[in-house]
């Protein structure tokens, strides 16, 4: 192999005939190519856009894919967890996208700066909950006082149901 060394003959980079390509940082390795792209051990900082699985003209700073199908249930384009147990996958497909909780038994949680936890979707039921955790047997539980159920128009409400002030439940239609 070829190798490009510095003060005391320290290792900068090194070429195998061959085989892998490896750049150090004061004789520590950082970058190596391989059979199947490269390993970066340390952290990479990007300035600009970045494109991954054959993106080469990227729109957002991470843009993932060139069709309109990126990754699916098994195999998420993004991906939060081990492999066979992940937390948040993301995928789409040529209709929607996706946003799943594969294996957590608290399903998706929403959280904002000065409530905490706004919304669950529950993992085992489907059940979801706003401002805080779903009843099993309630589809949509809404929690917390003076908040209401509100349907309404550009005009008018069409539809309460919940706390009016001080005057305890209410419902108008």
């Amino acid at each position: 192999g070829v190798g490009l060394y510095g003060a005391s003959n320290a290792v900068m980079l090194f070429a195998r005939n061959g085989a892998e390509v490896d750049l150090r940082h004061n004789g520590s390795q950082r970058l190596v190519t391989t059979s199947t792209g490269i390993d970066v051990t340390g952290t990479g900082i990007f300035s600009g856009k970045v494109g991954i699985d054959g993106q080469t003209s990227p729109n957002g700073d991470l843009h993932i894919g060139t069709a309109s199908a990126v990754g699916d249930t098994t195999n998420p384009a993004l991906q939060f967890g081990g492999s066979n147990t992940y937390r948040l996958g993301m995928y789409t497909d040529s209709e929607g996208g996706y946003i799943e909780n594969k294996n957590g038994d608290n399903g998706l949680i929403f959280r904002v700066k000065t409530v905490g936890e706004a919304m669950r979707i529950d993992g085992g039921t489907g059940n979801v909950g706003i401002g805080g955790v779903p009843d099993s047997d309630s589809g949509l539980h809404l929690k917390g006082d003076g908040k209401r159920f509100l349907i309404d128009s550009n005009d008018f409400n069409l539809f309460s149901i919940g706390r009016r002030g001080s005057s305890g439940a209410g419902l108008d239609v």
